[in-house]
């Protein structure tokens, strides 16, 4: 298993901070991290805070942000998601290793080898979170969003927007056909969404849904995949946004806001960059 992180240099202190996070826990698994939009100097003084880690493999990709494009409130954190999708793909074509994805405002304090354990019987991984439809249904997970959108002859595509039913702030993919359909269709679903996708957030989320629904559709049975959606959320081994103590992974929502909104992240970020 490999790790793929992204993020722009906004985000490059928290992405110090979940490297730190991950080598001082013991994963000593090969890290990929895609820098978006990172000049030479920024890349370089990164890098230098890494020197003595040999297994961090460093992509860079520059992504327009200027004026010309629509972003979600001028805020480019849409686009770099989206575009993840394709780098994802890269990587998998490129190495032979499964991979799990670790946004930036991610903190991990185990061995994440159990996600290896995960990929035994499955193709991917992610978070699934309970949620309320407008009508007050409360849909689980995405087979019951799919009955939902069925069954009341709903578009697909509007209820993703009212219905986010995952979290990708862990994000796994064996790597396999299956899952590399799954990856191009999902970047498929972003190129043809190009009127919304880069101006909503979550945009990223609604996307992968519809393309795990699409590609189980074909296939006449649901993807083999490891979501939690049947566990209290306390006890996610995937992706904590509540930061309970003990639990692996914590993921910071909108973590680049005040400390107030995230105190026990930020407390636990500053001591790990000390």
């Amino acid at each position: 298993m490999v790790l793929f992180l992204f993020s722009d240099t906004k985000y490059s202190r928290l992405t110090e901070g979940l490297i730190k996070s991950l080598r001082v826990s013991g994963n000593d698994h090969t890290i990929y991290f895609y820098m978006m939009n990172f000049t030479d100097k920024e890349a370089s003084n990164f890098a230098e805070k890494f020197k003595d880690d040999s297994k961090i493999i460093y992509k860079r990709k520059t992504i327009d942000v200027s004026p010309k494009v629509k972003l979600h409130s001028r805020v480019a954190n849409p686009l770099y998601q989206n575009n993840r999708v394709k780098y994802l793909i890269e990587l998998m074509e490129e190495q032979d290793e499964d991979i799990l994805q670790l946004c930036s405002n991610c903190l991990v304090f185990s061995k994440l080898n159990y996600f290896e354990d995960y990929f035994k019987t499955n193709d991917l991984i992610f978070l699934e979170r309970t949620k309320t439809a407008p009508d007050g249904t409360t849909i689980r997970n995405i087979k019951e969003f799919t009955e939902y959108v069925v069954n009341n002859k709903l578009s697909i595509d509007k209820e993703l927007k009212r219905t986010q039913n995952v979290l990708l702030g862990a994000h796994g993919f064996k790597n396999n056909n299956l899952s590399l359909s799954v990856l191009k269709q999902w970047d498929e679903n972003i190129k043809l969404t190009k009127g919304w996708d880069i101006k909503t957030r979550g945009s990223d989320m609604m996307m992968f849904v519809k393309a795990y629904i699409q590609i189980s559709s074909k296939l006449k049975n649901w993807i083999p995949a490891h979501t939690e959606w049947n566990i209290p959320r306390e006890q996610t081994t995937i992706c904590d946004t509540s930061h309970y103590d003990g639990n692996p992974i914590w993921f910071a929502k909108g973590a680049m806001q005040a400390e107030s909104k995230n105190p026990k992240y930020h407390k636990k970020l500053k001591d790990i960059l000390k």
